[in-house]
């Protein structure tokens, strides 16, 4: 498995190893079937850590094809790139204008968890 994937409350939280294509139709059946068990949308969040394989190309446009799909899926999409310096800075910023410019206005880059738990409003007992 490329990546390793949580439910905690109404969250999906996936923490990316190396993205696969395989992975995103599990994302899709997993985060749906927590919608309906909890009876509204679920807060998705991606961790992915400094360390992890980017993404191919043929991954990347497959997420790409499925984001809308997720967007009306999920309350919020919250995508934590992890790491620090100028690389992982300019990563972020990048993503982000990639989900502003598409018009993803409920979809949010983190460079840590905390801040995307802040962002999706999270209590503790979530």
């Amino acid at each position: 498995m490329s990546a390793t994937f949580f439910e905690i409350g109404r969250v999906f939280l996936i923490r990316w190893i190396e993205p696969a294509v395989d992975d995103i139709s599990e994302i899709r059946s997993r985060v749906q079937a927590l919608g309906q068990k909890i009876g509204k949308l679920p807060v998705y969040i991606a961790i992915t850590p400094s360390e992890s394989t980017p993404p191919s190309d043929v991954v990347r446009k497959e997420m790409l094809a499925k984001m809308s799909e997720m967007n009306e899926m999920t309350e919020s999409i919250h995508l934590v790139l992890e790491g620090s310096g100028l690389k992982f800075s300019a990563l972020r910023s990048i993503v982000a204008s990639m989900f502003l410019v598409a018009g993803s206005r409920r979809t949010h880059v983190h460079d840590n968890v905390d801040s995307a738990i802040v962002k999706a409003k999270l209590s503790e007992d979530e």
